[in-house]
């Protein structure tokens, strides 16, 4: 394994890696960006190249290439060893003892077992196979995204995979089967063609099955339950084969169905990626953990192209918002001729170009859907409880202003009075939403980083120059003056391991000129030294009180000549930093 890592370090760079999916500028010997992993408006995520190593003075986002793809593509290291390692042409080892395998790398076995299982039994079911081709999917497609096929026997798969020394809890938690009520396992997917889900590094998390047969073989659709490798909101069809056209063209289609995204693929349309179903999270604080967020790292435009039903419009809506939320530009698909995407790709994938293009923003798509009516009230609660919501998250005053005025054309109410009910809604949406909770609790969290204790942070910059200078000199002379300004600093130094002086002098190199770093670092010390003689300034003062109180003279003359001391060395300090 360790091997495996250090031949794709040798043959992939952190710029070129990290290049591949966000803009990268020269600044200096490093390059900088806008964090992919927090909203930002100036550059405060640097990658360096000589150290391999990336680091956020925003979010305190770091590591190297594979926490990177780790965090970018929201899977755990071994799916970002597996996207990294196809990359650079390293081919991993294949020959795993199944004993000395985790219970995830087991789990993550069995699936792929599966997949193989169902690629198999389709290639031996005519009907099946037929059904697919009848459906317009080609074997080209068949093949890119392993559709497979299950009979309708209660424990085929099981007994494929227990042949292959998986355990029927290894199998359950794997979501391949589950038990009835006397303990009895059975396969969950019978009777269905079988769509592979996988995350975004290509390895296969889940299965959706699509029934031959709705009457007998109830529902139309069926997929994995949730799992510990799979969750339905947090997981998007097809984005392992969508992200590069996705960054490509700058925008993601998010459609609801299997079909829909194969045969979107199939016609060109490969920056496409699918819900499971209508599978959205509606919890406001899971939103940034959402499917919709991994696309955001990739592109801040979505449309939106669900089916054209009372569902299909209702989980648009809160695609939308979640999307919204994240500072993304929506638009979505006014599809009208009541058939599904797929059909109408199938059918004429330039009519679906067409539809797509004629995508509209959500206040729009809301007030075209309103019907008409006198009813005034009525059309004011359809703006108020269905349409505000919308608004209040769009980030420009600017946009909001647009949207005040559509609706004022379209609905006849005045702008003035659609202001003051976006402002009465946006001071309650503020008070109540759990993300907007989350949000101050983060903000408070920065606040506290930037603004808390100065001889801490002021002490990590001189530390971080300490270790940079280490680097290429001899740094006794240095230790011994922080020795002599702060102790504490100075043990901190001694303990800290070769990975965390690391990010330190990176955070120096960031931040300062090499050229002064010597001078930036006897700065940083006399500022540590002044903090810390302020801070006993007010302990002396405060004993001086004391003893006047108890009127020992004796011992506030004392105190006064120690402040009398101290004050004179923090003069001398200000003096030494005005050179």
């Amino acid at each position: 394994m360790s091997n495996e890592v250090e031949q794709i370090k040798d043959r992939l760079s952190i710029v070129d890696v990290v290049g591949n999916y966000i803009k990268l500028e020269k600044s200096g010997s490093n390059f900088k960006a806008k964090c992919p992993f927090h909203n930002e408006k100036t550059p405060s995520f640097f990658v360096s190249p000589d150290r391999g190593s990336y680091y956020c003075f925003g979010c305190g986002a770091k590591g190297d290439i594979f926490s990177f793809v780790e965090a970018f593509e929201g899977v755990d290291f071994r799916g970002a060893l597996k996207s990294l390692a196809e990359k650079a042409g390293v081919e991993l080892g294949h020959s795993i003892d199944r004993s000395k395998e985790t219970r995830k790398e087991r789990l993550y076995a069995a699936i792929d077992k599966a997949a193989e299982f169902f690629e198999t039994e389709l290639s031996k079911n005519s009907a099946a196979k037929e059904y697919i081709l009848s459906r317009g999917v080609t074997e080209k497609t068949i093949k890119l995204f392993r559709i497979g096929y299950v009979s309708l026997e209660w424990r085929s798969l099981r007994t494929h995979l227990e042949k292959l020394k998986f355990t029927t809890d290894e199998l359950v938690a794997a979501g391949l089967v589950k038990k009835n009520e006397k303990g009895e396992a059975y396969d969950v997917f019978r009777g269905r063609i079988i769509f592979p889900i996988s995350d975004s590094s290509g390895r296969i998390v889940a299965f959706s099955g699509r029934t031959l047969d709705e009457k007998e073989n109830p529902p139309k659709y069926l997929n994995t339950p949730e799992t510990e490798l799979y969750s339905k909101s947090k997981t998007l069809f097809g984005l392992d084969k969508a992200k590069s056209s996705i960054r490509k063209f700058d925008h993601a289609i998010l459609v609801e169905g299997q079909m829909d995204l194969t045969m979107s693929h199939q016609a060109g349309f490969t920056n496409t990626v699918a819900v499971s179903g209508t599978a959205l999270s509606e919890n406001a604080a899971e939103e940034s953990s959402s499917g919709i967020s991994l696309i955001t790292r990739l592109s801040k435009n979505l449309k939106i192209a669900f089916d054209p039903d009372a569902a299909g419009i209702k989980a648009s809506l809160r695609a939308a918002k979640i999307a919204l939320s994240l500072g993304m530009d929506v638009k979505i698909a006014g599809n009208t001729t009541n058939e599904d995407p797929s059909d109408i790709i199938l059918r004429d994938p330039k009519e679906w170009q067409k539809i797509l293009n004629a995508g509209t923003g959500v206040v729009t798509f809301i007030l075209d859907s309103i019907k008409k009516t006198d009813d005034v009230k009525k059309i004011r609660n359809v703006v108020r409880n269905e349409i505000f919501p919308f608004v209040v998250l769009m980030e420009k005053k600017i946009d909001q202003d647009r949207f005040i005025k559509e609706i004022h054309e379209k609905t006849g109410i005045s702008e003035t009075a659609l202001w003051e009910d976006l402002k009465s809604i946006t001071k309650e949406s503020l008070r109540n939403s759990p993300s907007t909770v989350l949000e101050n609790g983060m903000r408070e969290k920065h606040s506290q980083t930037a603004d808390g204790d100065f001889s801490a942070t002021t002490t990590r910059r001189a530390i971080g120059i300490l270790a940079f200078l280490s680097e290429r000199q001899d740094v006794n002379n240095l230790k011994e003056v922080l020795k002599k300004a702060d102790q504490s600093g100075y043990e901190r130094f001694k303990s800290m391991s070769k990975d965390e002086k690391n990010e330190l002098a990176f955070e120096a190199e960031v931040l300062y000129n090499i050229a002064d770093l010597e001078k930036n670092f006897h700065e940083l010390v006399l500022h540590i030294e002044e903090e810390r003689l302020t801070s006993l300034m007010e302990e002396k003062l405060i004993s001086v009180h004391k003893a006047e109180r108890d009127k020992d003279v004796t011992k506030a003359r004392e105190f006064l000549g120690e402040c009398s001391l101290i004050s004179k060395r923090i003069n001398e300090i200000k003096q030494e930093l005005r050179k």
